[in-house]
């Protein structure tokens, strides 16, 4: 992930000025105590959510509608292990085994997703339009071959890579003892900035053992099920708009990084550096590590005016502050409001991880 400076001529003051440090940084005990297993999720999520936007638009009904689609066409599979996982991963959101192939109302998608129904049929358009759904005889529209092989494809394999070993390092950090070597905030920090699994930090190498086909093709349902889970949580904490999720991740991990005083921060490190004032004198030493809205479209590679106007509604929503110099922060309080959602996806990262093993285990 590109990081650019944080002085740039480009940068004005956006329409709600800049918002000066409100004093100290307060993080919680318990946040501060997450933290590394946060960060490595954060990683995680990123890069998935980020190969979703650049595929299809930042919206959660474009992510939403053609996994389900996806899904509801694994139910059909010959292969055992691939129908159940498909038919578990929609009953998890609360969707009835569908009476025929793909045949889903729009009154149930608009049920258990929240999204409007005017949307969802919006949607289903567009990405009919688009090559991802094809219409039958009959009128439902399934998943297209264009749909199977993107969510198939080698690069898939690599995610399921990426989902097992970042549940292995979470399984790690609940095993360790206090006070243990171990997967570290550096490390962490280093796995956020990683876009592929090979680019992740020598210190957090592992091997995983490798997958029979029909193994991989039931673990990637199960993977599936889980960002699908994933979405619509997310969805509902920024009103389906991804692009803000991704933006508030990305600044984060920046704060998080430019906050500590040295490139490779010690744990021990943190707590004195989270609770000093912004921008402060180890975030000055560290401006290229922060965010400016020019940077963050480079780096992200979106619209300057859509990064523009996103930063400024995480910044009305509260979400956000902005300093003298242009540089985004992630207010304190963001780190308690999402303590608990960052611990319910942990846990079910687990728990699906542990669905995989024992395919693994069952081959």
């Amino acid at each position: 992930m590109a990081e650019h400076g944080a002085d740039d001529e480009n940068e004005r003051p956006g329409p709600d000025g800049p918002v000066a440090s409100s004093g100290p940084i307060s993080v919680s005990a318990s946040a501060l105590e997450d933290l590394p297993a946060t960060l490595l999720c954060a990683g995680y999520h990123l890069r998935f959510l980020n190969a979703w936007r650049r595929q299809f638009e930042g919206r959660a009904e474009f992510a939403v509608v053609p996994l389900i689609h996806w899904l509801c066409d694994r139910l059909s599979s010959d292969v055992p292990h691939v129908a159940s996982a498909a038919s578990a991963a929609l009953q998890s959101i609360g969707l009835r085994q569908p009476p025929t192939r793909g045949c889903y109302s729009l009154r149930e998608l608009e049920s258990v997703t929240g999204i409007r129904r005017e949307t969802l049929r919006r949607t289903e358009h567009a990405l009919e339009t688009q090559g991802w759904l094809s219409p039958e005889a009959d009128g439902v529209r399934v998943g297209s071959a264009r749909l199977s092989e993107w969510l198939e494809s080698p690069a898939k394999h690599e995610r399921l890579r990426d989902f097992r070993w970042t549940a292995d390092c979470l399984r790690e950090l609940r095993l360790r003892p206090a006070g243990s070597d171990g997967v570290t905030v550096a490390d962490a920090l280093g796995a956020i900035r990683a876009c592929r699994t090979d680019e992740l930090p020598a210190a957090l190498q592992r091997p995983l053992v490798e997958m029979p086909a029909q193994v991989r093709s039931a673990a990637l349902v199960q993977m599936q099920g889980y960002n699908l889970r994933h979405f619509l949580q997310v969805a509902g904490h920024f009103s389906g708009d991804f692009v803000q999720a991704i933006l508030l991740g990305e600044i984060g991990h920046r704060n998080v990084a430019a906050v500590t005083r040295s490139a490779e921060p010690r744990d021990a490190d943190l707590p004195m550096g989270l609770q000093q004032s912004l921008p402060g004198e180890s975030a000055e030493a560290n401006r290229r590590r922060a965010s400016n809205a020019y940077s963050l479209a480079l780096a992200l590679d979106i619209p300057y005016e859509t990064i523009r106007r996103k930063l400024t509604q995480l910044c009305r929503a509260g979400r956000l502050m902005r300093d003298a110099n242009g540089l985004y922060w992630v207010r304190p309080e963001v780190a308690d409001e999402f303590l608990e959602f960052n611990r319910a996806r942990r846990a079910d990262m687990l728990a699906t991880a542990a669905t995989i093993d024992g395919l693994l285990e069952s081959r």
